[in-house]
């Protein structure tokens, strides 16, 4: 299954390529199931993705920002309003990455409205793949000569100006190949203000890898959640296996000869494979806790009745996941001798 890791897009790169407007074809994996033995069957597919790009003003004093969305305008114009509220495009190029919305206009009516947002299409038959969304934005800004990327989901917001510059010159100090930050539960509902916690709650304070008490297999699991925001546990900054995805900076070049986000695991476990994989290459990933938090909605804009977050490709990735890291491999990575 090594033949699948790698984003063909990186493989086959072209000097000539329009980054403005291409398509290409990207091998994946589907779980079919399983075999006497435990053995996982997984079909091979295909997929066509089509992509436009629509820059406005890149800086290249600016670290690009991807931020992923399919639908939800309201959600997108929250999002992009708190990040220009709190000077985080004094600091990014925002890139606005609409995955398939159906209203080929309904994205662009809200990046139009906020000076200097890029408007990047992708569009697939397959469903939702994030590694694929992030995949092809590292191939245009690493084409545009970058080498630093910032994956920021839509529903993540910040609550300080200082934020977004202090985990740039964390990242950079520290010389991370991979770094995130504690995340935390809003205390208000993002769309009608109604009040769900007195305090934040920590929805992420760092990744550690927990043995299952059935399989045999070592699950991800996030440190101290729903824990209070100022846990001692989690307000420090430290190297860490992994960090989620839903932020997380990674220096372009390394990713790139990396091969990128396996794009067999669509929808869980992307973030997971791609920080293990550098603890393996004895990259360094890190966590900022100290300081330094972002605040996370979780999931909003994939819990939708089109494409439910739980489904046969959420199986797929679980499955492939327990496949590419066995028990033996943990084991051996934290030093467990059995």
């Amino acid at each position: 299954m090594k033949d699948f890791f790698e984003c063909n897009l990186f493989q086959t790169q072209e000097e000539d390529r329009n980054i403005d407007s291409f398509a290409f074809k990207q091998k994946e994996l589907v779980f079919k199931n399983f075999t006497e033995g435990n053995k996982a069957i997984f079909d091979h597919k295909s997929v066509t993705y089509q992509v436009k790009f629509e820059r406005e003003s890149i800086s290249r004093e600016k670290v690009p920002l991807i931020l992923p969305i399919r639908g939800m305008p309201e959600l997108l114009d929250h999002t992009l309003n708190n990040l220009f509220d709190n000077d985080v495009d004094k600091y990014t190029n925002i890139i606005v990455i609409d995955d398939r919305t159906p209203d080929i206009d309904l994205i662009k009516s809200v990046t139009s409205k906020y000076e200097g947002v890029s408007y990047m299409r992708v569009n697939n038959k397959k469903g939702f793949n994030y590694s694929m969304l992030a995949n092809t934005a590292a191939y245009i800004i690493y084409s545009l000569g970058f080498s630093e990327i910032i994956y920021w989901n839509s529903d993540m917001w910040v609550d300080s100006p200082s934020t977004v510059p202090a985990l740039i010159e964390k990242h950079r100090k520290n010389a991370c190949t991979i770094s995130g930050t504690k995340l935390v539960y809003p205390t208000h509902h993002w769309k009608t203000g109604e009040e769900l916690s007195k305090t934040h709650k920590i929805q992420f304070g760092g990744g550690y890898l927990d043995r299952h008490p059935t399989n045999a297999r070592f699950e991800p699991r996030h440190y101290r959640r729903y824990s209070e925001i100022n846990d001692p546990l989690v307000t420090h900054d430290c190297g860490m296996l992994f960090v989620t995805g839903a932020y997380t900076m990674i220096h372009l070049p390394w990713l790139m000869n990396a091969g990128g986000f396996n794009p067999s695991l669509s929808k869980v476990y992307n973030d997971i494979d791609i920080c293990l994989r550098a603890s393996i290459a004895g990259q360094k990933v890190m966590y900022f806790g100290k300081d330094t938090y972002l605040i996370h909605g979780e999931s909003i804009n994939l819990n939708n009745s089109s494409e439910p977050k739980f489904d046969s490709q959420f199986t797929s990735d679980a499955v492939l996941y327990s496949k590419i890291y066995p028990m033996s491999l943990i084991q051996n990575m934290l030093g467990i001798h059995v």
